[in-house]
């Protein structure tokens, strides 16, 4: 019991770690695939270690909240025009920002709820990784600044260099 408690605690701390790294632009498709997987791994892992915390204990953690039953409409609703309106379902449930990224994500919100709500995680400790992750970040940024790394000018519309 102690050691499904701390598994699921080193995942979800580990996800809060690397979710603002994952915003960085080291990687050439770096707009939304990575963090699609990111977000699916993580909600399965944590989905696999709550149904072995559920089996082993007998007993089921429900957390209320209105924001739950919009993510759960949201969800469905795409989940729904995916099944009955799409053509073509692999590509339905494979291109990022469509329906598997809102089920993950509908998923992982309810599993981090939980976790949040039982105290494995305190505020102290988010605040903590956010903070590491900024230093991170902002190191990359200027060390990308001055030309120790190398410079990505990617946004979202595209490479800024290319005509």
């Amino acid at each position: 019991m102690k050691t499904c408690d701390s598994v699921i605690k080193s995942v979800s701390t580990f996800f809060l770690f690397l979710f603002p790294l994952f915003f960085l632009t080291v990687t050439a498709e770096s707009y939304d695939y990575n963090k699609m997987v990111l977000v699916v791994i993580t909600s399965l892992a944590l989905l696999i270690l709550f149904s072995l915390k559920i089996v082993r204990e007998k007993k089921i953690y429900l957390v209320k909240n209105t924001f739950g039953l919009s993510l759960f409409l949201l969800s469905g609703i795409a989940l729904l025009s995916a099944l009955f309106i799409s053509p073509n379902l692999v590509v339905a449930f494979t291109t990022p920002l469509a329906v598997t990224t809102y089920l993950s994500g509908f998923v992982l919100y309810l599993l981090l709820v939980y976790v949040f709500n039982v105290d494995f995680i305190s505020l102290s400790q988010i605040g903590i990784i956010f903070i590491f992750d900024a230093l991170i970040i902002s190191t990359y940024t200027i060390f990308s600044f001055l030309g120790i790394f190398p410079n990505s000018s990617f946004t979202p519309a595209g490479n800024l260099l290319a005509t």
